[in-house]
This record gives C-alpha cells, structure tokens and sequence, in this order.
C-alpha cells in the first residue's frame, strides 16, 4: 500500500475522531475554539468572485488594509477594514455582499491581523484592538458591551467557548513584548447570575499573567485554554502554557508550562487535536535569523505538557494545522532575510516527524544556477501570518492559501490566493488548481462559500464556480476537456498562472486521472 493511498483512507477513519472536524460556519479565526477546523464541503472555483464588496453605503471605499481574515456564520460575513481613515467592523450578507452594517471599531496598533469572532448563542460579534475587547450587536452593529484590558491587542483573536451553559467565556490575551506582562483574559459572555454566574457580560473574571506576549491567540478544547508567549526574540525560549478554563476568579496559575526547546518564541496562536496518543498542542515559532529552517514546531501532550516531538521549520506566525492524517500543514515565511514564504507539510510519526515537503524548493527553478532561491525561481505561497484553508472534499483534501507581498510591505493584506491539492506535491502535476488575484487573507468558509479579503475588497467564491479544469465549459471534466485543450479550444490555462504550457496540460490529465489512481490504489473487496 502506497504512503498516499494511506493518507487517503487515514482521512476517512480519523476525521471522526480528530479535534479537526467539520464545521458548518467559521465563527472565529482558525474556524473553531481549538483553532484546528477542518470542514466537509464541496470544492470552490476562485478564478472569478460571486461578489465583491469594496464601499460603504454613501459610496465611500472599504480599504481591507491589514492581513485579518474573514469570520461567517453562513447567512453573515464579518471582516475589517478602513472608511475614511477610521477602523470599522464590516457586516456583510454572505450570500449577495449586501452591506448590512458597519461599526466604527478601535484603532488598530502595530498592523495586527486581529480576527472578530461570531458569539451566535449571545447575539454578538467580537473585535479586540486597541486595548478594548467590543461585543456589537449582529442585527445592527450597536454595542452591547466593551471591556477595557492593560495593553494594546495585537495578531491576537478573540474565542469564545459554547460548552459551559451559564459559564461560557471569551478568552483573549493582550501584547506585551518587552516588558513581561502579557497577560490572558477571561471574560465573561453569559448572563449574570447570582449563584452561579456572578458577572456581567463583558466582566474580566479571571486573567493570568504569561510574560511576553505577541499575537497568541489562545485555543481551548477539554476544559482547558492552551497559549504561547514569545520570550525575548532569539534570546530566551517562547513558552505554552496550559490553564483550566474554570477559575474562581482573580490571578490564574498554570495547570502545566512547557519551554520552547530552542531559543526561539512564539509570535502566533497555537492549536488543539485528537490523535492515538490523546489530546495534542501544537505551536511554530519565529526565528528573526537564519535560514527557512531556523524555528521550529512543537507537539505537546495536552495533558501534562510532555514534549512528543520537535522538528526544524521555516518562521511563522500562523496556527499550525493537524491534518487528521499524519500530516501537520504550517504557513512560513516572507520574502528575504533569509527565507521564503512557503507552505510546509510535515509527518507526525509520534515520538518524531519530518519534512515531507516545502513549497518553495519544491517549485525552485535555479535559473542562474547560484544554489540559492531567489526571488522569482519559485512559486510563492502562504506567508508567516497567513492561515489556509483547508477542505475535506471529493476523497480528499484541498487548501485555500493566500499569497503573501513578496515586494513592499511584508504586513498589509495578502494580495492573491491560491487553491491546492494537498494530496499531492507542490512539485506534482494537479497541486496547484486555481488563483485569485485580488486578496487572500486567512480565508474563511461558509454556508458553501469561501470568503477573503484584500486589495479588491471583501470577496466571496461559489461552488458553483466553474472549474479550471472544465477547459470546454461543459460542467463535467472529463476526456472532452483534455482534447479541447489539446486542439487550443476553450479556458486552456489551467492552473491559472497567466501562461498556457504543458503545466496546464499535466495538471488536467492529473485531474482527469484522480478516481483512476484512487481506484488502483483500493485494495481488491
């Protein structure tokens, strides 16, 4: 049996049980509380949008101006963006782009990608800048409460919990870098009850103090609140930390803390899954020198914070995603300073794991023969703050990815998104299935639509799309579609990368043969 025929059946007999599950909507970033959502869905074209938004209701442009990814509940998208200069919280309807609302929101410090998160069970959606945590009202965007913490809110997004009735809490830290008082918040989101609820909504209820902190978006699964500091970049070690959600209130301690086993911290949020071995952390952290492998991702034993494996990868911020198969997908990387925006994809083989790919060297081209890869000998894709999108779909498993600014600013919205076959390699015909040109923030999915945000405005993508690989426009990819394509007929750049080659060519025979690999490599019944 062959290592990707194991991938494929692996999908079908772990999803059940992986924390990454589907998932109708995506209400917060990463898609749910343990920031490793991986919905059933059919897959969806993004050559061309079902809708774009880009002004307000008097006309004036919505400029989506930093790399904060979409949040849906499937009939609302939320995102956010510039009018006239002032932050504001944007409401959409997901299925025409209709604006519904805007709100003016807190100034955002330092170009954070802060994400809002959907509370449906309370009527609100939240969105944490400046130093203020704000619930505003889903039907009309009016407030309904806002909560004031120490320091400023940065590339750390907001969840909230749905399964402790009259006790559900929103959890969110704030940023601290250099001074050690980093803290994580406790909130509460239920209605005030004397006896077992003694709060308001939007009253602190317990918050625990982490160190240095940047962009650590916390998880939570099994009761607890998982979340990463950043030690002193390069110097000290990042840690995570483990806390039981229920606190009596006050200062929290630590159920356990684990050290980064480099000198290298954590700038991103982390994520929770299910496997053999129990409950699993995973966090990446950022190396500000060296090459595309001088961090490193960890996996922890959520129970006790033992240490399963560490392995060399390339920088990021991003949440690190545990495919329910083996494999671990992480987002890396910018342009320069020693490394490449690139996708990983890495092998969790338990006490270990290993580099199966890089996107970058994968798709590398030394055209100028210096053995270095410079700028334009490799496809770009993903980002250090970029989250993918990833889909189970038609057997297997697809990922929406945005494209990160390989010229310019490094932090502002990502300018393209890609669509790929992550059962296959980047270096394979039929990974690459289709581009956007226009925006790819940490994309998000709902009510069968895909949604993102950038340069073009907020957009949302159909499965109804036509696919790149239908080359004849028939709505079946089949044999038709590889003799058009052949004869010069019909939508021939398949990839959609600007030039028709014999990339197009291989990346629809590839297409046209999936059921037929999939098929051989079924054992006998």
């Amino acid at each position: 049996m062959t290592t990707t025929m194991c991938r494929r059946m692996s999908i079908l007999l772990i999803a059940a049980a992986c924390t990454a599950s589907a998932t109708a909507d995506w209400p917060v970033y990463s898609g749910d509380a343990a920031r490793n959502a991986i919905p059933a869905a059919d897959r969806v074209g993004v050559r061309s949008a079902l809708w774009r938004l880009t002004h307000d209701q008097l006309g004036r442009p919505i400029e989506f101006f930093t790399a904060s990814g979409p949040v849906t509940d499937g009939q609302r998208v939320f995102s956010v963006g510039l009018i006239d200069n002032i932050e504001h919280l944007v409401c959409a309807d997901a299925a025409t782009g209709q604006l519904l609302w805007t709100a003016e929101a807190p100034f955002v410090v330092s170009d954070s990608w802060s994400a809002p998160a959907i509370d449906s069970g309370h009527g609100v959606v939240l969105y944490g800048a400046d130093r203020s945590v704000v619930a505003y009202d889903l039907a009309d965007g009016s407030v309904v409460w806002e909560t004031v913490l120490q320091n400023d809110i940065v590339n750390a997004s907001p969840l909230v919990t749905g399964d402790r009735p009259g006790e559900n809490r929103v959890f969110i830290t704030d940023y601290d870098p250099f001074f050690s008082q980093g803290r994580l918040y406790a909130i509460n989101a239920d209605p005030f009850d004397a006896a077992t609820n003694p709060y308001d909504p939007g009253e602190i209820v317990w918050s625990a103090v982490l160190g240095r902190t940047s962009g650590a978006s916390p998880a939570y699964a099994g009761g607890r609140v998982f979340v990463a500091t950043t030690g002193l970049g390069g110097i000290e070690p990042g840690r995570v930390f483990a806390f039981e959600a229920d606190q009596p209130g006050g200062t929290a301690q630590p159920v356990w803390v684990f050290i980064n086993t480099i000198s290298q911290g954590f700038f991103g949020g982390v994520s929770v899954a299910e496997d053999a071995g129990g409950l699993a952390v995973f966090a990446a952290s950022y190396a500000f020198s060296g090459t595309r492998f001088s961090a490193n991702l960890v996996k922890l034993d959520a129970q006790d914070g033992t240490l399963r494996w560490s392995v060399a990868s390339n920088r990021s911020s991003s949440v690190p995603l545990a495919l329910g198969d083996g494999r671990v997908l992480l987002s890396t990387g910018l342009a320069g300073f020693g490394t490449t925006p690139s996708l990983q994809m890495f092998e969790d083989r338990g006490d270990s794991a290993v580099l199966l790919w890089d996107s970058a060297i994968e798709t590398w081209n030394d055209t100028n023969n210096n053995g270095v890869i410079d700028p334009g000998e490799y496809t770009p894709l993903g980002g250090w703050t970029q989250r993918p999108l990833v889909i189970r779909a038609d057997g297997g498993l697809f990922a929406f990815v945005g494209v990160i600014s390989t010229g310019g600013s490094e932090v502002g919205a990502y300018p393209s998104m890609r669509s790929v076959d992550l059962d296959r390699s980047p270096g394979e015909a039929g990974f690459f299935w289709d581009t956007y040109q226009g925006g790819g923030n940490s994309p998000a999915i709902g009510g069968g639509r895909v949604f993102t945000a950038g340069a073009q405005g907020l957009v949302a993508f159909d499965a109804a799309a036509r696919s790149p690989f239908d080359v004849n426009g028939d709505g079946v990819v089949d044999l038709e579609d590889l003799y058009a394509w052949v004869a010069g007929d019909g939508e021939r750049d398949v990839n959609r990368d600007g030039t028709v080659d014999q990339r197009d060519h291989d990346a629809i025979v590839a297409e046209i043969r999936r059921d037929e690999e999939r098929l051989m490599r079924e054992p006998l019944r």
